[in-house]
């Protein structure tokens, strides 16, 4: 299982993560391909995102956030 936060995500699940994104994509669409379950934290959902960073079909639940949080990349080091 993942578990990510995203800025803002749309009705069919799309996700757009902000400025700076890091390693997540990634992360989400290989846990995607493995078959785990990805949930997500919006800060909102909206109806229009500004760009799609990640799309639905990779992602099993989204759930809006109850307040507001600071989004920040995920990055190996």
């Amino acid at each position: 299982m993942v578990l990510v936060c995203a800025e803002q995500a749309d009705q069919q699940g799309n996700l757009y993560t902000g400025a700076e994104y890091g390693d997540t994509p990634v992360i989400v669409e290989a846990s995607s391909v493995q078959r785990r379950i990805v949930i997500v934290a919006g800060g909102r959902i909206v109806d229009k995102l500004p760009r799609i960073d990640i799309p639905g079909s990779w992602i099993d639940v989204v759930i809006e956030a109850d307040k507001p949080f600071a989004v920040e990349p995920f990055v190996y080091a």
